[in-house]
């Protein structure tokens, strides 16, 4: 994890402050970057590197004694580009990024609706597969036009 041209897509600790003013727990800093990691995961879009560090969490994730969120605490809350696969980290780049892409648009229609905010939304295994959903609608567009070939940029 110590690279010097480590990508970080997202830490819990930048959202702390805002829970703790929120007087929610601190595993909320966590949620909605967990969603996104536990559906990272089940798509296989991780590392093999992650795969190794977290095989415990991992194997817990898949049989449903541990949530993503105990996932993303294996890899201290950050989500880091060496944590993906090749796939993972170019649709992260696009989809995940706070500035341009759609992920928080679409974790705020999908989960947050009518809660005070993103924070405020709980982690089980139901919201877990709604997300999932919609990722996965967004991902099959991004590889869609990502695999279009060049002369048809029009369509």
């Amino acid at each position: 994890m110590d690279s010097i041209d480590l990508t970080v897509y997202d830490k819990a600790k930048y959202h702390e402050k805002t829970v703790q003013k929120n007087q929610l727990p601190k595993e909320q800093a966590s949620i909605h970057t967990a969603f996104y990691l536990g559906w990272l995961i089940e798509n296989d879009l991780v590392s093999e590197g992650f795969k190794e560090d977290c095989e415990d969490a991992l194997a817990g994730y898949f049989d449903h004694s541990l949530s993503a969120i105990d996932v993303y605490n294996c890899w201290n809350r950050t989500l880091s580009d060496d944590m993906l696969s090749f796939e993972g980290n170019q649709f992260t780049m696009s989809y995940f990024n706070f500035e341009k892409g759609e992920y928080l648009k679409d974790y705020s229609e999908v989960l947050v609706k009518e809660l005070p905010s993103e924070f405020h939304v709980t982690y089980n295994r139901a919201n877990q597969e709604l997300i999932n959903q919609r990722i996965s609608e967004k991902f099959k567009i991004w590889q869609e036009k990502r695999n279009k070939p060049f002369w048809k940029f029009w369509q």
